[in-house]
C-alpha cells in the first residue's frame, strides 16, 4: 500500500488553530453631549471709519491689531455619533486701539476697545476625537471713539463710548484630548451693527460725526466638559483617549504573530540513497481528492 501524505487542508487546519478568526474591536464612540466651561486667547482686529458728513465729507481709517482673553460657557446636544448641536458664549477683553492725527492736520482720530462678549449657536460635524463646526449669532463690543479737537488753540477732541451690537459668524475645530478636556481654535467675524454717532469739536467746530466699526478674533482655548465624573489634566494624571490602533483591520493578527516563538535550530540529518525496492509510489490526497 502506498504511503498518503495529507498536506494541504491539514496545514490550513493548522494556521486556523493558531490564529482563530475574531470578532472586529468597535471604534471608540466619542461623547461631546453636556455643559462645558473653558477659557482661551488670541489676537484681535478692529477696523474703524470716521466720517464728518456735514462738515469735512472725509472719512479717517482707523485700524488696530491686540491680544484678546476670557472665558467661554456652552452646551452641547449631540444628536447623532456625527451630528451635534449647541449653544455658546464668551466674554473677554479685547485689546486695539489708537489716537492720532492725519498728515498736516490738527485735528485727533481714534478709538479704544475694552471688552467682548458674544452668544452664539454651533452645528458640528463630528470626526473621531474631533469636531468641526459653524457658527453665528450677535456679539457685542465696549468701545471710545474719539475725534475733533485743534492742537493749535490748543483744544482736546471729544471722547464718547458706546456698547457695539451686530451679528457674530465664524467657524473651527476642537479635538478631545481625554474624556472631558478638550482644545479648539477658532475665528469669529463681529460686526459693529448700527453706526456710532455723537457730536464732535474738529478744528474748534461743533460737527455730527460718525464711526462704523468691524472685528475680527482668531483663538485657541481649552474647555472642560461636565459628565459627572471628574477628569484630571490631561498629559499628567488624566485618562487619555483610547487608540483606534485596536480596531484597525487584521490587527488581532498582527498581535498575535508579534508574540515571540521559540527558534527551533535547524539539524542536519543524513540519508541513505534509496532502494529501488524500497521505492514506493505515493498518493497525496489533499480536501478529499487524490493527486
Amino acid at each position: 500500500m502506498g504511503a498518503v501524505a495529507l498536506i494541504g487542508c491539514a496545514h490550513a487546519a493548522d494556521l486556523a488553530a493558531k490564529f482563530p478568526a475574531t470578532a472586529p474591536v468597535p471604534l471608540p464612540a466619542y461623547d461631546w453631549s453636556g455643559f462645558y466651561l473653558g477659557g482661551y486667547y488670541g489676537s484681535s482686529w478692529s477696523q474703524s471709519d470716521a466720517s464728518t458728513p456735514n462738515f469735512t465729507g472725509g472719512t479717517v481709517d482707523i485700524n488696530s491689531t491686540s491680544f484678546t482673553a476670557g472665558v467661554t460657557a456652552g452646551y452641547n446636544l449631540q444628536l447623532s455619533p456625527i451630528w451635534l448641536v449647541g449653544v455658546e458664549g464668551d466674554f473677554g477683553y479685547f485689546g486695539g486701539g489708537q489716537l492720532f492725527q492725519e498728515f498736516n492736520d490738527t485735528s485727533s482720530a481714534g478709538e479704544k476697545n475694552r471688552w467682548y462678549a458674544t452668544l452664539r449657536g454651533r452645528v458640528g460635524y463630528v470626526t473621531g476625537p474631533s469636531l468641526i463646526y459653524v457658527t453665528g449669532g450677535v456679539g457685542f463690543v465696549h468701545l471710545t471713539d474719539t475725534f475733533g479737537g485743534d492742537e493749535t488753540i490748543p483744544l482736546g477732541p471729544i471722547f464718547s463710548s458706546t456698547t457695539t451690537a451686530g451679528g457674530v459668524i465664524g467657524g473651527g475645530s476642537e479635538t478631545k484630548l481625554s474624556r472631558n478636556w478638550s482644545t479648539k481654535t477658532e475665528y469669529l467675524y463681529i460686526d459693529g451693527g448700527s453706526d456710532h454717532t455723537f457730536q464732535s469739536n474738529p478744528f474748534g467746530t461743533a460737527a455730527t460725526t460718525n464711526f462704523t466699526h468691524s472685528f475680527q478674533v482668531i483663538k485657541t482655548g481649552l474647555n472642560y466638559r461636565f459628565d459627572g465624573n471628574w477628569d484630571g489634566l490631561p498629559f499628567f494624571n488624566g485618562q487619555m483617549l483610547a487608540s483606534t490602533l485596536a480596531a484597525m483591520p487584521g490587527s488581532a493578527l498582527r498581535s498575535r504573530m508579534s508574540i515571540s516563538q521559540p527558534v527551533r535550530k535547524a539539524t542536519k540529518t543524513s540519508t541513505a540513497p534509496a532502494s529501488p525496492a524500497a521505492a514506493r509510489p505515493v498518493t497525496t490526497i489533499c480536501c478529499g481528492r487524490s493527486i
